[in-house]
């Protein structure tokens, strides 16, 4: 959704390089879901009796996520042509 609204706005002022959200909204919007992601992660394996595998888990989740974020990103920027490898 973040990424439409940007791709919508950048479209709209006709300047695909300049102009969309602020970076303060592009990037501070996935660093606070990803905490809120990260706290209701931390309480879902508590139920784990070994810690080990609690944490195993949590940080497979992360990594996933993570991984799927920036492939997601990069996809937008080079697609829309915002900036190029």
């Amino acid at each position: 959704m973040l990424l439409t609204i940007d791709h919508l706005l950048r479209m709209r002022d006709g300047q695909v390089q300049d102009g969309g959200l602020s970076d303060r909204v592009y990037y501070g919007v996935p660093l606070l879901l990803g905490a809120v992601s990260t706290y209701c992660l931390s309480h879902a394996v508590r139920k784990y009796r070994k810690i080990f595998l609690g944490v195993l888990e949590a940080l497979g989740h992360l990594a996933v996520g993570t991984v799927l974020y920036f492939i997601a990103l990069l996809l937008y920027v080079v697609g829309t042509g915002i900036d190029s490898l």
